[in-house]
């Protein structure tokens, strides 16, 4: 990659070490934006297709059952945040006014 090509150490960090904190910033990226886009399901599921992706790999081709445990909880985590973000917003739209009625 690009990183390793100028020289970048992962901050000291092992390469299994360097990918689980890289999936664990994007899990809580992708949950973040899922839940308050009210649970947008196309978006979420876009990025659970790419971890899908990084867990089945690092399950078969390089074996590395941390990363992939990793990946596996940050699907669970999006897949969650689907639901509670439409929860979360129709309570928000409970507590607004309606347009016209303001007082």
């Amino acid at each position: 990659s690009m990183l390793k090509k100028y020289g970048f150490s992962n901050f000291g960090l092992s390469e299994p070490h360097w990918t689980m904190l890289m999936l664990l910033c994007a899990g809580g990226t992708v949950a973040t934006v899922t839940y308050r886009s009210r649970g947008d399901a196309w978006y979420a599921l876009a990025v659970i297709w790419g971890l899908l992706a990084i867990l089945i790999r690092n399950l078969t081709e390089f074996s590395s059952p941390q990363v992939a445990l990793t990946a596996a909880g940050m699907i669970l985590v999006v897949l969650v945040m689907i639901p509670l973000g439409h929860c979360g917003s129709n309570t928000s739209q409970q507590n607004e006014p309606e347009p016209g009625n303001a007082a």
